[in-house]
């Protein structure tokens, strides 16, 4: 509102100030009938509008740039298949699984009576989920030199059920996948993404290498390697990771994933039935589908991008309103000099063309200095930006091109009023 009130009070007062000192020779000479106006008052004019466009335009563009981002990073490939699946975290009161037997005899229970409902094709449970680790932990795979504990890099690990994979959609590249005998006793085995592959041991066949996880001394051996899945934020490459299965480290909060072969929100309720038939104190939290999750980490890029669309439609409004003002009252001070001309044999089109002339060129005057303004301050986007260079041509030639197209459209209104003028009425216009 002060901002609001302060533009009024300044904009207000600079006609004044200048209608309070007038050059009485100047207005004799230059502001005769029907005249335009003074040339420093029509140059103020088309400033004012030139800067309009021009501002106008690079919010356009710096909207252009996130739009195109938005819509690359939307249809980015996640590494699994995100359709039909249900997702809801479950973790259990420690008071009442104290054990890690107990834990894990919860969640075999539980992902075994969900399988049994009709419409269910697969079900997993796991610590962590895309673009959520659940926990991190240095690792020391086989061949690294042997630095402090402090020094190790950290990995992203996540405990999980044999039907992980299967449910998420995550391609299993080489080796094998979880079973029930890879439970607690048994060797401690692991799979890994190929990030991990690739920054662990490059060319390097992986099967059988291993890993030591933080402080224990038993090493992880490699028994799989799957795809990459985004793990961290959909724009940014994913990160090296290391699976372990579920019964051998159990784990008190976990998600409960289930692949529906329909809508999985129609399966919420029973999926909860189930739940409370093992515990009927256990609750279920952050119940949504997989592209809810997926929707929801990108929330702020949308958030941002809504925003600059909106705020560059309303000044490519104003800036639109600006130009079709400024040309109206041209045509509206010009009235008597369009009817000399109509009276001394011009066109129609050519009082047309005439007034569009204005408005075009101020309209291409404001584009170029918005495209040079934009070039500099885009680059203060790169870091919302998702595959979308800053100096994008086709964002701002198609900015561009629209910017051209408004202002032929607000400067055709009154050139069409100015070519249908009486010239008889125009003559006598005072």
């Amino acid at each position: 509102m002060a901002v609001s009130l302060l533009t009024g009070i300044l904009f207000g007062l600079m006609p004044a100030l200048q209608l309070s000192k007038p050059d009485v020779q100047s207005v004799l000479r230059e502001e005769g009938r029907g005249a335009a106006g003074g040339k420093r008052r029509n140059l103020l004019r088309s400033l004012l509008v030139i800067s309009q466009v021009a501002l106008s335009l690079i919010l356009l563009i710096g909207a252009g740039l996130l739009m195109r981002s938005f819509l690359t990073l939307r249809s980015v490939n996640v590494g699994f298949n995100p359709h039909n699946l249900l997702v809801m975290n479950i973790a259990l009161s420690p008071s009442r699984y104290a054990t890690p037997a107990q834990t894990g005899r919860f969640f075999d229970r539980l992902t075994k009576q969900v399988a049994g409902l009709a419409g269910v094709r697969s079900v997993a449970v796991s610590a962590g989920l895309p673009l959520r680790p659940a926990r991190y932990s240095p690792l020391l795979p086989e061949g690294s030199p042997e630095v402090p504990m402090g020094q190790r890099p950290q990995h992203s690990i996540e405990a999980i059920s044999p039907a992980f994979f299967e449910t998420m959609g995550i391609p299993l590249l080489r080796g094998r996948a979880f079973t029930d005998r890879d439970r607690d006793g048994a060797p401690l085995v692991g799979i890994v993404n190929e990030a991990f592959v690739n920054r662990s041991w490059p060319n390097q066949n992986a099967l059988g290498k291993r890993i030591l996880i933080g402080t224990m001394k038993e090493p992880t051996i490699v028994v799989g390697v799957v795809g990459n899945v985004k793990n961290i934020r959909l724009a940014v490459q994913s990160v090296p990771q290391l699976f372990y299965p579920l019964a051998q480290r159990p784990a008190q909060s976990m998600n409960l994933l289930v692949r529906c072969q329909g809508d999985p929100r129609a399966l919420v309720a029973l999926v909860r039935s189930e739940i409370l038939t093992i515990d009927k104190e256990q609750p279920a939290t952050y119940v949504r589908t997989m592209e809810q999750h997926l929707a929801d980490s990108i929330a702020p890029d949308r958030w941002t991008t809504i925003l600059l669309v909106v705020f560059s439609t309303i000044a490519l409004v104003v800036a639109t309103v600006g130009l079709y003002g400024l040309i109206s009252y041209s045509v509206a001070q010009r009235t008597q000099e369009m009817g000399i001309r109509l009276a001394l044999g011009a066109m129609p089109g050519d009082i047309r063309r005439l007034v569009m002339r204005q408005g075009f060129l101020l309209a291409i005057l404001g584009i170029a200095v918005g495209l040079a303004g934009s070039y500099f301050l885009t680059a203060f986007l790169k870091s919302l930006l998702f595959e979308v260079s800053a100096t994008d041509i086709w964002t701002y030639a198609s900015c561009a091109i629209l910017f051209v197209t408004v202002a032929l459209v607000a400067s055709y209104i009154p050139a069409r009023r100015a070519a249908r003028c009486d010239p008889l009425d125009a003559l006598r216009y005072e």
